[in-house]
């Protein structure tokens, strides 16, 4: 089994040069999962590269072949919602990937509601706007750390 550290190589490959090497890291950290190392980081990551998968075409990304991509975001989204109920990164990027492209989730009308709640939580969290917390975390990391250096509180739902 590799180590998250390996599996971030993996993904700077797609982050650095474009290589399709994310289906790769999609399969490690799917066995990671699978294997019992149900970690903070390991969740979130497969929880993007799941989502990423329907979100952008496979020729670009390499995550082909996948399982049902949706099927392992929602499976993943069930267990983050008891496990990280109060970690405001979580519910920053849930809600963000359900906000933007609900229908890679499941179901476009309940993963837009799920999507604007997750949201309403992180309003005040007080890392809004640094990226830096996402250094170093593979191609997670490098999505995100985009999205907060361009201001996301657009996409915060209306009160």
């Amino acid at each position: 089994m590799l180590s998250i550290d390996e599996i971030t190589r993996i993904e700077d490959r797609y982050c650095q040069s474009g290589e399709q090497s994310l289906g790769e890291a999609f399969r490690e950290l799917l066995h990671r999962w699978e294997c019992g190392e149900r970690d903070r980081e390991t969740a979130l990551r497969l929880l993007f590269l799941s989502w990423y998968a329907s979100a952008e075409p496979d020729w670009l990304t390499g995550l082909t072949a996948l399982p049902d991509a949706a099927a392992v975001f929602r499976r993943l989204s069930e267990h983050l919602d008891e496990e990280l109920e109060s970690d405001d990164e979580y519910h920053f990027v849930a809600g963000y990937m359900a906000t933007l492209f609900p229908w890679c989730c499941g179901d476009e009308e309940e993963w837009t509601k799920r999507g604007r709640k997750h949201l309403t939580r992180v309003k005040s969290a007080p890392w809004i706007g640094a990226p830096m917390i996402f250094s170093g975390r593979g191609a997670y990391g490098h999505y995100f750390a985009h999205i907060v250096k361009q201001g996301w509180a657009g996409t915060l739902p209306k009160q």
